[in-house]
Order: C-alpha cells, then structure tokens, then sequence
C-alpha cells in the first residue's frame, strides 16, 4: 500500500523535473544578444532605433514627461535600461514640437552625469551612454511631427512669417529644406497619412520613408475600411497575451502585427524615381498600456517595444553624426523584426563582371554593356523555422515580386534596370512552445526588408 502511493508521486516529481527542464532549455531570450559582428569587420551592423520619443515630447511617459518641472527621471530610467538591456547601437531621438520648440537645442539631449557628449563645431549634438556590461549606445536627437527631421544638430531657422514650432510642424518642401541646412535627413513618417500624397513626396524628395510603424499597427491607421473591427479583434487578442501565463509576453506584437501596405507601396512608387531608404518607426512613447503582464513589464514598456524590431545599419562602430546618417542616406540599412531571431549572416549583393556591389549600392545600366547583373541574396547563419527568400523591384504600384526561393540562397539575372530590394519571410513554427493555444499565429510573416540595389538607366 505504502508503495502504490509513492510510485505516483515519484512520477509527478519526475515529470515535473523534466518539465522545468525542458521550459528552461527553451526558455524565450527575453533581452536581445549584441549583433556579433566579426571584429575584422570595418562596417558591422548596428541595431539602431528611428523614431524614438523621451522625456522631451509632452504624449511620453503617460503624459507625464516631466514631474515639478523636471524631467521624469523614471521614465527615462526605463528609457536609457531598455537600451542597454537590448543591445541597441545607435538611436535618433525624434521629439515632437510642443516640447522640443521651446528649450534649447541642447537640452533635448537626455544626457547624464556618466555619458560623453558629442560635439560638432562646438555645440553639442549627441551623447554616448556607457551601459554596465560595457556595451555602448550613441543617441542624436531630431523631430517627428508632419516631416521627421532625423539627426538635427540644431533648431532649424523659421519659415517666413512662421514661428519655430509651426516651422518644425510645417508639410512642405520649404520645410525640408530647412531641416536639412540644420543638419538633418528628412524622413516620411506615418506614410500611411493621406496627407502625404505621392505628389508631396516627389516634392520633398526625402531620403528615407517608413516602411512600417509601430503606432499606425495598434491603432490599425494601415486598414482604414477595416479600423474599429481589427482595432477590436487587436485588443482582445492582447488581453489573452495579458491574463495568461502559457502566452510569452513579448510576443503579444505577433497578435497585432500587419505589414503596412500603403506605405510599402508608396515606398516602391518613389523608389522608381530616386534612391529612397525603407526605414522602421519604433514611435515608442511607453504612453498607451500601462497594464503589467507576467513578466512584470508594462505591455508597452520601452523594454519591450525596442525588442520587437530594429534597423540594422552598417557603419562603423560608436559612429559620429555624418557618418551613421550617410550610412542611412545610402541605404546601407534594413528592417529586421527579431521576435523571429537575429539574422545574422544575410547579405544582398549584385555582381557582374565589372565587379560586385551591395545593399544601398547603385550601378549604371549602361555601364554593364550587355553583361549579366546577377542579384544574389544569401540566408541567414541560424534559423529555425521555413523560411523564404524574395526579390522583388519598384513600380508604379509599389513592389513586384520578380523571383522567390524557399529554403536556399536566391540567384536572379536582372534583365532590366530598377531599383531592387529583397524580402526574408519565415513561418515561425520554433515559437509554437511560446503560443500555446494560439497556433494561428503560427503563419508566415516578414522578418527582413532589406533596402533597395539601385540599377538606374
């Protein structure tokens, strides 16, 4: 009698050790690896955040960026850990006008006692912010209201008959052009915005244009026919993220993840015309969902907004201001959404026989005179899960699929000029232990935009 009670709870016991066992060998890395660039490298790629907002943008830190007027030391407590528990790079601050227009340049920089400031003919321009493990983050500051001014290393002069705030606010080319006397890129945010029509855009001529932004996802700006029912179905989907515990919180951004076809396709529309970067919008305010989950971080903690996705920039290590934003300007960049993993070992590159060229790159077609251009796009080092490789080239009506590969490196000879860029697509069954229950979410989604190769006439 006495060993037919023992033997089940020696079975429990067993299965509970081989459980925990098993949950922590495949435990979810919760803070992201630095990149691991190979030291011999003279360009590694840097995690780098577009579109951030601190202490200085009146909607951060729950409308609360400031406490007896000072800055809310909480807030940008979370804000400076969050870039250093996820391994961020490099960072270009876009705080909005209400807030920025009104104090000196400087201070829009958080900078602290410990950071080293930059400094460009003698003014100040960015910080660099030492993180406990050694690792460090360089941040510049700019704006992001109907133009994002990204790099600024001062106020722009005003507009005629306007003042600084209604300047920084201001939609039109005269805008840009100041921006960029001040030291800035002008970049497209919220592309998905009707008011930034194609005509705009040709006009203003920006070097880059958001891809994908987080803010327009949650609050589905990208559907508008569809808005109020798939902002409904995204916030049920969160609150099962929120109450359970058999749900990894982080991965509450596959429950309302979409891809932002407007402004991809506003993207390829210009990309016909002009060399123009794809970039992603963190636009993290921690200012929406103050509920905790489970794991003790508010839903949309700093933390976790930065761990979802990134634009992976090659530049040099602790660049200067000129050299992280001509490395943007080029398109030496692409988006990478590391819910699915780090995709350590992709390239895309050209080659014919005049020699090789890479993301960003732009060859003359003419040059070529008759010989093959071969576009190759290589698979990552680590992968768990089906993924596939696309090419695709600038249209009229966005991006067309041109050649697919599953499972292998993609070859491609062009046969025309354009501008090209490749996809990563993964369907990530390697989660499936972290979504119990919710295997739909299980689906094919994209983890890498690369940024164009440019073969212009």
């Amino acid at each position: 009698m006495r060993f037919q009670t023992r033997l089940p709870l020696v079975c429990v016991t067993a299965f509970l050790f081989s459980a925990s066992s098993a949950i922590a060998a495949t435990a979810w890395q919760k803070h992201l690896a630095p990149i691991g660039n190979r030291p011999a490298e003279p360009a590694p790629w840097l995690r780098t955040l577009v579109h951030m907002h601190s202490v200085h943008s009146h909607d951060a830190c729950d409308k609360k960026p400031e406490k007896n007027g000072n800055p809310n030391e909480r807030c940008l407590e979370d804000f400076r850990k969050a870039l250093c528990e996820e391994h961020v790079d490099l960072v270009f601050l876009t705080e909005h006008r209400d807030a920025l227009a009104f104090i000196p340049f400087a201070e829009a920089i958080p900078v602290r006692e410990q950071d080293r400031l930059l400094v460009e003919g003698g003014a100040v321009v960015g910080t660099e912010h030492t993180c406990s493990d050694g690792h460090r983050v360089t941040l510049f500051t700019g704006s992001e209201n109907s133009l994002m001014a990204v790099g600024l290393t001062r106020h722009p002069d005003p507009l005629p008959g306007k003042d600084l705030e209604a300047t920084y606010n201001d939609r039109s080319p005269e805008a840009a052009q100041k921006f960029r006397e001040a030291g800035a890129l002008v970049a497209i945010n919220h592309a998905e915005d009707p008011d930034n029509s194609l005509e705009l855009l040709r006009a203003i001529r920006p070097e880059m244009i958001e891809a994908y932004n987080l803010h327009a996802n949650l609050v589905q700006d990208i559907e508008p026919k569809r808005r109020y029912g798939s902002a409904l179905k995204s916030v049920l989907e969160a609150l099962s993220f929120i109450t359970s515990p058999l749900l990894e919180p982080d991965l509450i951004f596959h429950a309302f993840f979409k891809e932002n076809p407007v402004a991809l396709e506003k993207w390829g529309q210009l990309a016909t015309e002009m060399d123009v970067t794809g970039v992603a919008g963190t636009d993290a305010h921690q200012n929406a969902m103050p509920f905790k989950m489970w794991d003790g971080d508010r839903v949309d903690s700093y933390r976790r907004s930065v761990r979802w996705f990134s634009n992976w920039v090659k530049a040099p290590e602790s660049p200067t201001r000129p050299v992280a934003l001509e490395a943007l300007r080029r398109g030496k960049s692409m988006v990478v959404f590391e819910t699915l993993g780090s995709p350590l070992g992709f390239e895309f590159t050209a080659e014919s026989s005049r020699g090789s060229v890479a993301m960003g790159d732009r060859i003359e077609w003419r040059s070529l005179a008759g010989s093959p251009l071969t576009i190759r796009a290589s698979l990552p080092l680590v992968r768990h899960s089906p993924v596939t490789l696309r090419l695709l080239k600038a249209s009229s009506t966005g991006w067309d699929l041109v050649a697919e590969s599953h499972e292998k490196a993609l070859e491609h000879v062009v046969t025309s000029p354009g501008a090209y860029r490749a996809e990563l697509w993964m369907k990530p069954t390697h989660l499936k232990r972290h979504l119990l229950g919710k295997g739909y979410l299980i689906k094919p989604m994209p983890w890498v935009y690369s940024n164009p190769i440019y073969v212009r006439m």
